[in-house]
């Protein structure tokens, strides 16, 4: 029997600082022209927050755009279902 507390997606957005939904911008490694957008969004299935990337696109980023902070991309592909999270 499961005892957990039940939790709705509205405590995954204040869990995760309402990082759920932001969009943050990457310049391209080889050619600093190009941006790309990344989202944090929330894959359900897995119980866990990823990262979704667009394509590589010629332009400079809107100025109201975050860049994307490696050690947050890092953090967050890292991140791992652990058995114990009662997030559905």
């Amino acid at each position: 029997m499961n005892n957990a507390p039940e939790r709705s997606f509205q405590d995954m957005q204040q869990w995760s600082n309402n990082m759920i939904g932001k969009i943050y911008y990457e310049k391209a490694n080889d050619d600093p022209r190009y941006f790309r957008t990344a989202r944090v969004g929330w894959n359900g299935f897995a119980n866990k927050m990823v990262l979704q990337y667009t394509n590589f696109i010629m332009g400079e980023p809107p100025a109201d755009m975050p860049p994307m902070n490696p050690r947050l991309r890092s953090s967050i592909n890292t991140m791992q279902f652990n058995g114990n999270n009662s997030f559905y």
